[in-house]
Parts: C-alpha cells; sequence; structure tokens
C-alpha cells in the first residue's frame, strides 16, 4: 500500500467514531476525542522537537508529509476536528463525524484519481466529498435537503479550508446539520 493509500486507510478509521456514535454511544466518544486531543499535541510536540523520534515513527508509520516534518501532521487537526464535531447534538455530531472521517478521504482518492496529479484540490474530489457527506448525513437520519446542505458545507470546507481542511470538514457539515 502506498503511503497515500495508508493514510486515507487511517483517516477512513476514524469513521468507526460515527459509528459509535449511531449506536448510541456518542457521549463516549466526545470524552474519547477530547482527551485525546491534548495527548496529540504532546506527542506531536515532542515529534517535531526531537529529530530521532520523528525518524523512528516515520519508519514505523510512514503516512508524513515533507511539510509535516516540522509542524503538526493532519491527525491532529483530524483530532481537533473530530473533538470539536463530536459535541454538537445528534444527530448533527454524527453527520459532521462521517464527512470528516470519510468525505474528506473520498475527495482526496477521488481527486487523485480523476483530478490534478499533485494533489491540488479538484472538481471530481469537490464531488466526492458532497456525495459521501450527504450519504452520510441520510444514514443519520436527516431529512434530504439538511443532508444536501450538510453535503455542501463538508465540500466547501474541504476545498477551500484557510487552514487544514482536517479541522474544520466535521464541523463544518454538523453546524450546517444543525442551523437547516
Amino acid at each position: 500500500m502506498t503511503a497515500a493509500g495508508l493514510r486515507r486507510t487511517i483517516h477512513g478509521s476514524t469513521a468507526l467514531l460515527a459509528g459509535a456514535a449511531l449506536v448510541g454511544h456518542l457521549e463516549a466518544v466526545r470524552w474519547f476525542l477530547t482527551l485525546a486531543v491534548p495527548v496529540g499535541v504532546v506527542f506531536e510536540t515532542a515529534r517535531i522537537r526531537w529529530p530521532r523520534l520523528r525518524e523512528a515513527v516515520a519508519r514505523a508509520v510512514p503516512v508524513y508529509r515533507e511539510r509535516e516534518r516540522e509542524r503538526p501532521s493532519g491527525a491532529l487537526w483530524l483530532a481537533a476536528g473530530l473533538a470539536t464535531t463530536a459535541w454538537f447534538p445528534f444527530p448533527a455530531a454524527g453527520v459532521g463525524l462521517w464527512a470528516a472521517a470519510l468525505a474528506d478521504p473520498a475527495a482526496s482518492w477521488i481527486g487523485g484519481r480523476w483530478g490534478r496529479p499533485r494533489g491540488d484540490k479538484s472538481w471530481p474530489g469537490t464531488a466526492a466529498c458532497l456525495v459521501v457527506a450527504f450519504g452520510g448525513a441520510v444514514v443519520f437520519g436527516t431529512g434530504l435537503p439538511v443532508a444536501f446542505g450538510a453535503g455542501i458545507a463538508a465540500a466547501v470546507a474541504e476545498r477551500w479550508a484557510p487552514v487544514d481542511d482536517n479541522l474544520l470538514v466535521g464541523p463544518a457539515a454538523a453546524l450546517a446539520a444543525v442551523l437547516l
């Protein structure tokens, strides 16, 4: 498996959190993620500060991008985005967790296959994000207009985020689900 494929697989595995929320364990998901963020901050600080640790981690889990050598990885931003998302009311929290876990990697995968080859954002990737986030909202029982709004919000956040999109996709979808 390529580094990008492994990265998407790890990212997508966070959908287990959305599943836990769907079956009634949202409170546990909230606290798990809330506690995971400070642990992640400590880990990322140590990884960035100590080159030997950074290299050991990169060898053990070969998913880091070159730009993440000296700044926090997308995993920390994802944990923070998931933690924020989890505190929305149900079902909006589940909608956002699904979007963060699955719509964002879908955008990466589809965009990489049928979009721009360098990893830049592409319209096929944006469409994939919208469709997968829409599907998640339907799974969580929202009406079609809410599902469409959540899909649009996730796609906009994934494509035009002014910071790491991992931080914004979930909260954007959840907020749209609450407001609509």
